[in-house]
C-alpha cells in the first residue's frame, strides 16, 4: 500500500509546500512507453497470427454447430413424421400379426386333420387285425367244439375202424393239415 509517512518526510524536506516531481514521472512513464513499444514490436506478429487462427477456429466452430443445427432439425422432423405415423404403423403391425395367426391356426388345423386320420387308419387297421384274430379264434373254438361232438357221437355209434379213421382225422385237424379240407368218401 502506500505509504503516507513518506509523503509527509518529503513535505517537511521542501518546507511543508506540496511539490510533484515532474522529471520521475516523466522518466518513468518514457520506460513504459518504450516497454509497451517494444512489446509490441515483438508481439505484433505473434499476437496477429494469434487473432487469425482463433478467428478462424471460431468460424470453423461456428459452420460446425450450423451443421449440427440442421442434422438435429433434420432428425427431429424424421421423429415427428414417424410419431405422426406410429398410428398406422400398429395398425399394419396389428393386421400383419393378425394374418399370420390366422395362417397358423390354419397349419395347426391341417396338422391335426392329417394326425386324426392317421390315428384313425391306426386304429382301424389294429381292430382288422384284432377281427381277424378273434375270428381265427372263434373258428377254432368252434372247430375243436364241433370235433368234441362229432367223436363223441361217432364213439357211441361207430365200430372200431370208423374210430381209428376219427381219430387220424382229429389228429390231422389238431396239426393243422387238414384246415379248410375234407375227409375222403370211403
Amino acid at each position: 500500500m502506500f505509504d503516507f509517512s513518506l509523503l509527509a518526510a518529503a513535505n517537511e524536506a521542501t518546507g511543508g509546500a506540496a511539490h510533484f516531481n515532474w522529471v520521475y514521472v516523466g522518466k518513468h512513464a518514457f520506460n513504459l512507453t518504450v516497454l509497451l513499444g517494444v512489446l509490441a514490436y515483438i508481439l505484433k506478429k505473434p499476437l496477429s497470427e494469434f487473432m487469425k487462427s482463433r478467428r478462424r477456429e471460431m468460424s470453423e466452430k461456428f459452420e460446425e454447430s450450423g451443421k449440427k443445427l440442421a442434422e438435429a432439425k433434420k432428425l427431429f422432423e424424421e421423429c415427428s413424421a414417424k410419431v405422426a405415423n406410429l398410428e398406422s404403423e400398429i395398425g399394419s403391425l396389428k393386421s400383419s400379426i393378425a394374418e399370420q395367426s390366422q395362417t397358423e391356426k390354419q397349419n395347426i388345423l391341417l396338422r391335426a386333420e392329417e394326425e386324426k386320420e392317421t390315428i384313425l387308419k391306426e386304429v382301424n387297421e389294429s381292430l382288422e387285425f384284432a377281427t381277424a384274430r378273434a375270428s381265427a379264434a372263434i373258428r377254432e373254438e368252434s372247430a375243436t367244439a364241433v370235433m368234441s361232438a362229432a367223436e363223441e357221437i361217432l364213439r357211441n355209434s361207430a365200430d372200431g375202424e370208423q374210430t381209428a379213421s376219427v381219430k387220424t382225422f382229429e389228429d390231422a385237424v389238431k396239426d393243422g393239415k387238414m384246415e379248410g379240407k375234407w375227409l375222403p368218401r370211403n
